[in-house]
């Protein structure tokens, strides 16, 4: 037995951990929820490496030459067999997939992503962030041999091997190295869908699909004036924030935001340079992978998984909780959103949004500007017809500087 080999004293020794170098040092993400006392670990979180580990239970941070699991094992309390639970949620996970655990514990319970250092994406997995890497940074492309498929991710290969081609041995890696599969099998019953059919790699995959797609649970915010609605707590947690967290405020236009990643990936969007990602289907561009991606799956997808509004006669369709909260307090509630920001002003609207645009623009002034003479506008598309019209050319959106502490 491993606990007769080696004793929870000689564990608990410091060269098998790595340690603060003062016990006042604090190093907090600017992105995520995560934090450490150890320089070595942030270093490890913001250059996307991720090769140091923490536990789950007391956060010590493991030494590279320590066993993790022979860690773990010290924490008798969350043992199960060979198995370790997680100490929050009591879900099981086999000695296999410990760093299952790890990740688990980190996104779910304390909010952790992990960060891509070229762009804004962020995932909760560390492989979804090397995919991306290969798919969009490195141009990884993914060939198959019998067919013209091709994609930038390698478990979609895999997938479409096991579906189209029984005898397929190789991944062709854009003239990489080829990586062999497993002989093809029809996939396990388990890790299909009953409800849209959809295979997933995995019945942990399968469950997380369900439960996002599918399942009409959700969860809400407390505060009765918000329609904001998710189905994971991460997310519910980060939009709380936005309640009782201070505001950071964008120093180029009225944008404010609580969670310093919102204003990061704003910075980006909106006014940095950054080359604009155009749609191959349609004149839709952005400046950002996850909006182009959103708009692909919404706008363009040849399986759409929108959903119909249940009430009686009615049309409307969507794809996310919030979008159908959002429509059924309107349409069929009535709810309204009254400005207060002046006791003079009757204004109401039916979404939170349009009360937000027509404060920014009634009483604070909002107004996009023309480089090149004195027109200004509300609206970007107003301006961009402007400048192609007028003047011949595209211009990046230049707004009137506000304060950047009380937006006046």
């Amino acid at each position: 037995d491993i606990e007769d080999l080696i004793s929870v004293d000689q564990l608990s020794a410091p060269s098998n951990y790595l340690e603060a170098e003062n016990e006042n040092d604090k190093y907090d993400c600017h992105k995520c929820e995560f934090t450490t006392e150890v320089r070595e670990y942030y270093e490890d979180h913001v250059n996307g490496r991720f090769n140091l580990k923490k536990c789950p239970y007391c956060s010590k941070v493991i030494h590279p030459n320590q066993v993790f699991a022979e860690h773990l094992r010290t924490h008798k309390a969350y043992v199960v067999g060979l198995d370790f639970k997680c100490d929050v949620c009591n879900k099981v996970f086999t000695r296999r997939k410990i760093h299952k655990l790890r990740h688990h514990k980190e996104t779910v319970h304390e909010g952790i992503l992990y960060h891509c250092t070229t762009c804004e994406y962020n995932a909760t997995l560390p492989q979804h962030l090397k995919d991306h890497v290969q798919a969009f940074h490195e141009g990884i492309e993914y060939k198959c041999r019998e067919c013209s498929f091709s994609t930038k991710y390698a478990r979609n290969l895999t997938s479409h091997v096991k579906d189209n081609h029984t005898d397929q041995p190789e991944v062709d890696a854009g003239g990489g190295p080829k990586k062999r599969l497993k002989k093809s099998k029809q996939p396990d019953a388990q890790r299909i869908c009953d409800i849209c059919g959809k295979i997933l790699s995995s019945k942990f995959h399968l469950e997380s699909h369900k439960k996002g797609q599918h399942s009409n649970i959700s969860l809400q915010c407390e505060y009765k004036e918000c329609e904001y609605t998710t189905n994971r707590d991460v997310n519910l947690r980060n939009h709380m924030k936005s309640h009782t967290g201070k505001k950071m405020m964008c120093d180029q236009c009225p944008f404010s935001t609580t969670l310093k990643m919102n204003l990061d990936g704003h910075i980006q969007r909106v006014h940095s340079k950054r080359e604009l990602l155009n749609c191959e289907q349609c004149n839709f561009q952005s400046r950002s992978y996850n909006y182009l991606w959103r708009h692909k799956k919404k706008a363009h997808s040849e399986t759409s998984n929108a959903k119909k509004c249940q009430e009686d006669d009615c049309a409307y369709t969507y794809m996310y909780p919030s979008d159908l909260k959002r429509h059924h307090d309107k349409v069929h509630l009535g709810i309204r959103f009254h400005c207060t920001y002046e006791a003079s002003c009757d204004f109401s609207a039916g979404y939170k949004g349009d009360l937000n645009r027509h404060v920014k623009i009634v009483h604070q002034d909002f107004k996009l500007s023309c480089d090149v003479c004195d027109f200004s506008t509300t609206k970007r598309n107003h301006l961009k017809e402007h400048m192609m019209t007028s003047h011949g050319q595209v211009q990046e959106y230049k707004r009137n500087r506000f304060c950047s502490l009380c937006i006046s």
